[in-house]
């Protein structure tokens, strides 16, 4: 069947083989996944027929510290025997919070998200944090974190991307981006910031094909002036953009637009270095051989590092487009040697895996695990804000009163059964001070049901869990809240004046500051995610075990 054309670049399909020495340059360039606990076959054609040299790992590739450590030495040992021109870098999204690719086998430690960092309002905590994580990563045989994101909250921020940011003040970014930033340097980690400033890009990328050359009154906004004085601290290795910054209508302008924006922004105005690394890993095109095209397009624009699709036969179609642009001289080997130069030269100020590792040091974790832990207990405790006052309603409830929970039906984080109800840790920290808590889960998708309704009837007391994972959601979301509290006012004669109402916000704090739930005498929490250690330290306020200290670490809407 014939293919359809899908844009200016559908020349580059036939698979080509380039020659060793651009083989190895444009491996150095690439950033691939792949699947399972094991050095694979896709693994080894990536790694020594393609020269990759960059690899990301996450929760499905590692199952405890002893396999992981397995797995990171088997990539660096291949990469060295099959003579590649820098050591092969590992590496994870371990962001904290939602983003914790490190999964609860491998004994590390879950920390805070960085909206939760934010609000602990402890720079000192932060870069506490970011020099955890890497340790923890380095005895696994990782050499990069891709962390932290280092763009704001918006209006248009989806919820599951509000806590992976530390606020909507460029101002607050910078500060604990920095902190992190030093932590993880201070352990020897290479750190990539991810989705960096998508939103002042977006606007000069408009205003670039508006024909506007030079932004001027882009370039003096107030976020690129925080944003230079992050660059000038030299704590940062390299940026990685996101794929949005490609999709412009009119395809004729990408290229001249992201050549302004990488040129003008990020190494004129920002005098940025490193390597630009572009996320290619979308693959919601309805013509696939867009999402194939994609890894070349960014190269021609200027990016030094591609992190190509998950799938592995597009990743050897993106590969052998490349090799095929090459070989007629519309890619220069120039640009490919050029970026890897970059690579190179960031990969030979890092100490790699040495091939004398010992296996059995995945156990050092074990001995910093009282340390860290007690770190994010910490954190977490310091990050759990209160929006109606400080103290918990929950002190005055009578002791043979019924508590009633409702925690919505979400995955769980960071681990491999995805059948296990993420809140009952919640449930049972509770129910130590409150016996007679009953835990009943709710489907937005469902609503109240005559369940809820029996269990309402027989409560002193209710507190409603929202953990709305998209947009789409929150309205449904919003109905449910209202539809108990028009329950709870119907019957408001019988459960009296003292029945206590408590709304939880356990992903996007938005949950409640966008609703107009707290104005109807609710106490709202904040505890940015759903972590079992966010859980207890949210269940220590819930209770009155602990006052609530953090602060909200961005503007309040009205909306």
């Amino acid at each position: 069947m014939a293919m359809e054309t899908c844009c200016d670049l559908e020349a580059f399909l036939t698979p080509h083989r380039a020659v060793d020495e651009e083989v190895n340059q444009i491996g150095q360039t690439l950033i691939a996944s792949f699947e399972g606990p094991i050095y694979s076959a896709q693994a080894r054609t990536l790694v020594q027929s393609y020269a990759v040299g960059n690899v990301l790992l996450d929760s499905q590739n590692l199952h405890d510290g002893p396999q992981a450590l397995r797995l990171t030495k088997s990539l660096h040992d291949a990469a060295r025997s099959s003579n590649h021109p820098a050591s092969l870098w590992v590496g994870i999204e371990q962001e904290g919070g939602l983003v914790s690719r490190l999964s609860r086998g491998l004994q590390t430690t879950q920390f805070p998200s960085p909206s939760g960092l934010a609000a602990s309002r402890s720079l000192a905590s932060t870069r506490q944090v970011g020099e955890a994580i890497a340790k923890e990563l380095t005895v696994l045989g990782f050499d990069w974190n891709l962390a932290p994101v280092i763009d704001a909250v918006t209006d248009l921020t989806e919820p599951l991307d509000a806590s992976r940011r530390f606020s909507d003040s460029m101002e607050v970014v910078v500060e604990h981006a920095m902190a992190f930033l030093q932590g993880s340097r201070q352990a020897g980690i290479h750190t990539t910031v991810k989705e960096a400033f998508s939103t002042t890009f977006m606007a000069i990328l408009r205003s670039v094909e508006a024909e506007n050359d030079f932004m001027d009154d882009e370039m003096e906004n107030e976020e690129l002036q925080h944003l230079q004085r992050l660059f000038g601290n030299e704590v940062i290795d390299s940026v990685m953009l996101s794929s949005s910054i490609l999709d412009i209508e009119n395809i004729s302008h990408v290229s001249h637009s992201v050549k302004i924006l990488l040129k003008n922004v990020i190494r004129k105005y920002l005098q940025f270095e490193g390597p630009v690394i572009l996320d290619c890993t979308s693959e919601l095109s309805e013509r696939p051989i867009c999402v194939v095209h994609q890894p070349l397009r960014a190269l021609l624009c200027g990016c030094d590092m591609i992190y190509l699709p998950v799938k592995h036969e597009l990743q050897v179609a993106c590969i052998n487009a490349i090799y095929a642009a090459i070989e007629s001289s519309f890619l220069p080997i120039s640009t490919i040697s050029t970026a890897a130069t970059r690579v190179v030269s960031l990969k030979a100020c890092h100490s790699p895996l040495e091939e004398d590792t010992d296996l059995g040091s995945a156990d050092m974790l074990l001995a910093r695990q009282s340390k860290s832990k007690l770190l994010a207990q910490q954190v977490y405790r310091s990050s759990i804000v209160t929006l109606q006052g400080a103290a918990s309603p929950l002190a005055t409830l009578p002791a043979n009163s019924v508590l009633l929970l409702l925690t919505p039906k979400v995955y769980p984080l960071n681990t491999t059964n995805q059948s296990s109800d993420p809140f009952e840790p919640l449930g049972r920290a509770i129910s130590r001070t409150h016996p007679r808590t009953r835990h009943v889960p709710y489907s937005l998708s469902v609503g109240l049901t005559t369940t809820h309704f029996e269990f309402l009837r027989r409560a002193g007391a209710v507190i409603v869990v929202a953990a709305c994972t998209s947009s789409a959601l929150w309205e449904m979301q919003k109905e449910f809240w209202f539809a108990i509290e028009q329950l709870l006012t119907d019957t408001n004669e019988r459960l009296g004046a003292e029945f206590v109402k408590i709304a939880v916000a356990a992903s996007d704090a938005r949950d409640l500051t966008n609703s107009s739930i707290l104005s109807k005498g609710w106490w709202g929490v904040v505890c940015w995610e759903y972590s079992e250690a966010a859980l207890i330290a949210v269940a220590e306020v819930l209770t009155g075990e602990r006052e609530a200290t953090g602060v909200l670490p961005f503007t309040q809407s009205d909306k």
